[in-house]
């Protein structure tokens, strides 16, 4: 599977004073994201709790470049998506689309391909299709689009869990057998461990 990441910048709520208290005469001179706090090698936290990553350094750029200040709002994935349905944020950087995310979001161009495979513990036999996922529990990351994709799939063993890294944490305990990371985080985390 592969999905397209998109920049959700809500261009027309930007422009709604209802729903966010701007005019049109006024200058936008700051702009607040969502974003996954726990995302590599886009976005994540140091061990010194600096953030760092490809978004946070194109974000900063874009900053430097238009004087807008960015805030960024780094939180677990959930939490990010009702950042965005509540108003409380103007964008909501790497989400795929969804049908049920297109009722609350207006999507930019996607900026990026990022491939969402399936993992399998290597001594597991005979899973070759999505068909054959369906007698297994499969790791994903709360609120992440894979679930839908699943769902719509007819695989229902899904079991959540906060972040990818909790996820690849299972795996290595043995806790789960089957999982399904973005591969850029899912990389990020099995290399490191």
């Amino acid at each position: 599977m592969k999905k397209n990441i998109f920049l959700m910048l809500l261009a027309l709520c930007l422009l709604s004073n209802i729903s966010y208290g701007f005019t049109h005469n006024s200058p936008l001179t700051e702009l607040k994201i969502a974003i996954d706090n726990n995302y590599p090698p886009y976005f994540f936290k140091e061990e010194n709790g600096k953030y760092q990553g490809i978004l946070y350094d194109k974000w900063k750029k874009w900053e430097n470049k238009t004087g807008i200040k960015v805030i960024f709002i780094a939180e677990n994935w959930e939490e990010a998506i009702e950042s965005v349905k509540s108003g409380e944020v103007h964008v909501l950087e790497t989400a795929f689309y969804t049908a049920e995310r297109a009722v609350f979001l207006e999507y930019g161009k996607p900026y990026a391909d990022i491939k969402v495979p399936v993992f399998v513990k290597k001594d597991l036999f005979g899973i070759n299709v999505l068909e054959d996922l369906k007698s297994y529990v499969i790791g994903v990351k709360s609120g992440d689009a894979v679930i839908e994709f699943f769902k719509a799939s007819n695989i229902t063993g899904i079991k959540e869990y906060d972040t990818y890294c909790d996820i690849i944490n299972a795996a290595v305990s043995h806790n789960i057998n089957v999982f399904s990371v973005d591969e850029p985080p899912a990389l990020y985390y099995l290399n490191r461990m």
